[in-house]
């Protein structure tokens, strides 16, 4: 009888936290303190940032991510 594989979902607080710290590494690459890079990003304050980047913020469109990842300079594999 053939076994059934499980399909296992990801963690989505673990997928936020591995998001958030992607971002920081670089922001602190690029040199930006949080309120340098919310004074540089339009809509965003430095405590949502902040929230992003330690994982917390729930609900972030993708389009978002993309904003701030292309404000960075992100690499394509890493803004995707």
């Amino acid at each position: 009888m053939p076994t059934r594989q499980r399909t296992v979902q990801p963690d989505t607080t673990l997928t936020r936290r591995r998001l958030g710290k992607a971002l920081r590494e670089a922001r602190e690459a690029s040199g930006y303190s949080l309120a340098l890079l919310a004074d540089g990003l339009e809509g965003f304050s430095k405590s949502a940032l902040s929230r992003l980047e330690r994982g917390e913020t729930e609900k972030i469109k993708p389009i978002e991510v993309e904003y701030i990842a292309r404000f960075l300079q992100m690499p394509e594999e890493r803004s995707a």
